[in-house]
């Protein structure tokens, strides 16, 4: 039995659907005739749709991006090239919380521990992992890609010759490299290995302090359980200094209250909100 919210869904996907086909017909062909394409396609995109509306789980959803992606390429390949600016936006969403997602991760997990030889008997199991890991993905991508001669015949035209005239670096700048001179500059340029060594000095650093000292360092980037980063950074807004001392942040702590208050289970200010 369909609910409201997934009848909804369905009936915006089968709407968008019913619009978009016969005007995309009517400037490019279809592969098959326009009745047959509503017959054939229509109940295929609405039982993927609802398929991942009943599951639920991000895994079942990228599977149906996918299929829906194939179909969508492989029929409307006009369409799919003017939505390429959708993955553009999703690529730029993913680049921006590598950084703040590193960071986080790499300092709740090192200075999290007292016990540095523990971490570091952790990373060196970590990296093991992630070479055996990585060689069988490259493996399978290789397997893969011999069988099915994927791009095969496709004629791209060849790039405009470039002149490199950047020297070779040495050992000592490689190394020098991998160190950020400003962390800002690192996260802005996207250098992922520069945001890595800075995180895992500042986790160090952090699991040497005293555990009373860090514990409140620590709270902002591993909130309670079922809280995001996101809610975390709010409860510190909604907790800013009194509006009659500081007048201009009184709405900068009602937005942050309020939307607290719609992301957590309980008001994280609920002692002084009747202040104001």
């Amino acid at each position: 039995m369909l609910k409201r919210w997934q009848f909804v869904w369905l009936a915006v996907a089968a709407v968008m659907f019913c619009v978009t086909v016969p005007l995309y017909a009517r400037y490019h062909p279809l592969p098959i005739a326009l009745w047959a394409y509503f017959l054939t396609r229509l109940p295929i995109v609405l039982l993927l749709i609802y398929w991942g509306l009943r599951r639920r789980t991000l895994t079942t959803w990228i599977f149906v991006s996918i299929l829906l992606g194939i179909m969508l390429g492989h029929d409307l390949p006009a369409l799919a090239v003017s939505l390429r600016v959708l993955s553009q936006i999703f690529l730029r969403l993913i680049r921006t919380i590598i950084a703040p997602l590193i960071f986080a991760t790499l300092v709740v997990g090192i200075a999290g521990h007292s016990n540095l030889k523990q971490v570091g008997r952790l990373a060196l199991k970590s990296l093991i992992y992630f070479e055996i890991v990585t060689t069988l993905a490259l493996a399978i991508g290789l397997v893969a890609i011999n069988i099915s001669k994927a791009g095969e015949g496709v004629r791209l035209a060849a790039p405009a010759a470039e002149t490199l005239t950047a020297p070779p670096e040495s050992a000592g700048e490689m190394i020098l490299r991998a160190f950020p001179e400003n962390t800002a500059k690192a996260i802005a340029e996207g250098q992922v290995l520069q945001i890595v060594v800075f995180s895992v000095l500042f986790g160090i650093g952090l699991a040497l302090v005293r555990e009373e000292r860090r514990r409140p360092l620590l709270a902002p980037l591993a909130p309670e359980p079922g809280r995001s980063l996101l809610l975390a950074a709010l409860r510190a807004l909604s907790r800013l200094p009194d509006a009659n001392e500081y007048p201009r942040g009184k709405p900068v702590r009602q937005a942050a209250r309020g939307l607290a208050a719609v992301g957590c289970t309980r008001s994280p200010l609920a002692p002084d909100s009747a202040a104001e």
